[in-house]
């Protein structure tokens, strides 16, 4: 199953005057064999698109050990991949 985020979308909710909140690590979430797994390797070119469409703030999940992470672990990333998202899109 593919997953497309509609960048379009978060632009018309903008233009009606909408708070938009892009949640980052679960846009790429997939079903796989009865359990969701992520692809965190897209979530910095997500998040620079999404300031591109101007959203008002972002949602990712962090964890400090990926494997360890209760849930979500494979849509999560660490937080020196955190820190650097960050700085790319202050």
């Amino acid at each position: 199953m593919k997953k497309v985020v509609d960048f379009i979308q978060i632009v018309n909710m903008k233009e009606f005057g909408y708070t938009v909140i892009m949640d980052v690590t679960h846009s790429r979430q997939r079903q796989s064999g009865g359990v969701t797994i992520g692809n965190p390797h897209y979530v910095p070119y997500i998040t620079k698109v999404a300031k591109a469409v101007g959203v008002d703030g972002y949602f990712m999940e962090v964890h400090s050990n990926l494997i360890e992470a209760l849930s979500n672990g494979s849509n999560m990333f660490d937080f020196i991949t955190f820190k650097r998202i960050i700085g790319d899109i202050i």
